[in-house]
């Protein structure tokens, strides 16, 4: 889907979710219909399963619509555990922790960069254009970079998606092929931010493998419960 930008050429539309995603999730939460995805408790062990309900918090998520950003406002469960008294913040599937943006969007610009050898933090966003409504402000290249950091601290999901693809697939050369990703060196001064980037295309890699394997996403339950952990 492609939208006139503002130097009338066309520019594609970032991934998102939608509006309607998020308030029918919040319909879920205030109905009472989530249910309770998260590991064990890390403190005591107890199984996710005999979490109590604990509290509904408000959260901002910016959703992209025709290249405007519309701040949605949705609701997150929180759990609790009835043993220790911990407590914990479901995510759904088109969230992350600490991010305001929806993950389709941060998946989709991060993609780019790293798959595309010729893009750059500013290019990936001014090809976006995402902007807010009513005001200048638009998405800046440092929140992609920053981005892609926390998508590399994903190292659980990694290993255990390519687990369950084996389980499933033993014949699975994905394993290999994720292994032969590599990055431009253009796009990193030093071996640590070579591994992160190397890493996140592993992850957006098994992401497509894990959904023609499963029909599924790595999220929410799979990576939820890695962040979680």
């Amino acid at each position: 889907m492609y939208t006139e930008n503002t130097r009338g050429c066309k520019a594609p539309n970032p991934a998102s979710a939608t509006v309607e995603q998020i308030n029918e999730y919040t319909r879920m939460v205030i109905k009472g219909l989530i249910v309770c995805i998260l590991p064990a408790c890390p403190r005591c062990d107890l199984e996710s399963p005999r979490f109590k309900r604990h509290d509904v918090r408000r959260r901002n998520f910016h959703v992209v619509v025709e290249q405007i950003v519309h701040v949605v406002t949705g609701l997150l469960i929180r759990w609790k555990c009835p043993a220790c008294g911990r407590t914990f913040t479901q995510y759904p599937d088109f969230a992350l922790p600490c991010k305001r943006y929806t993950l389709p969007t941060i998946m989709d610009l991060c993609s780019k960069y790293t798959e595309d050898e010729a893009a750059t933090y500013r290019k990936v966003v001014r090809s976006a254009q995402p902007g807010y409504r009513d005001t200048e402000t638009q998405l800046e290249h440092s929140t992609v970079h920053r981005w892609l950091t926390c998508l590399s601290r994903l190292k659980t999901t990694l290993a255990r998606a390519a687990d369950l693809i084996l389980q499933a697939a033993p014949c699975s050369s994905a394993c290999r092929d994720a292994a032969g990703l590599s990055v431009p060196p253009a796009k990193h001064r030093s071996d640590a931010r070579k591994s992160l980037l190397e890493r996140c295309r592993r992850l957006f890699f098994f992401e497509a493998e894990y959904r023609a394997t499963f029909g599924l996403s790595i999220f929410p339950e799979l990576a939820t419960a890695c962040l979680h952990g």
